[in-house]
């Protein structure tokens, strides 16, 4: 049983102490990270040492078909996929994606009009985007 305590530092029957570090937002489970954390700074169980989320590829650019396919890498997960107009309104939310890394699309509205657009991917790690254009 793991009991917490208002200053959110946790005991366990065993003795060991620490504090509670979420593993990735909006997923559980928490995890125990010693005492006494890092306050004030990014949270440790997030920090991957660089760049933890890279877009490798957004094809084809530009894009005819009203489909894009795009490459990408991670250390963290989940991963949510986006396309953003130039006025930076969502035209699609994929949601978080089901797969971890590789290749995956997304389909464009059937009225998307044709200008630039924004491919972006978000994780607790990080952000990363490409540009596109749709003709």
């Amino acid at each position: 049983m793991l009991c917490v305590d208002w200053d959110m530092e946790a005991f366990y029957p065993s003795g060991r102490t620490g504090v509670l570090g979420l593993v990735a937002p909006g997923l559980s489970p928490w995890e125990l990270a010693p005492f006494p954390g890092t306050p004030g700074e990014p949270n440790r169980l997030w920090d991957t040492g660089g760049a933890s989320l890279k877009l490798t590829s957004v094809f084809p650019n530009p894009t005819l078909s009203g489909s894009i396919s795009f490459e990408y890498t991670t250390t963290t997960w989940p991963v949510r996929a986006f396309v953003m107009d130039l006025s930076g309104r969502i035209v699609v939310d994929t949601g978080v994606l089901d797969q971890v890394g590789g290749s995956h699309c997304v389909e464009m509205p059937g009225n998307t009009s044709a200008g630039i657009y924004f491919l972006v991917l978000q994780s607790c790690g990080g952000i990363a985007a490409g540009r596109f254009t749709s003709l």
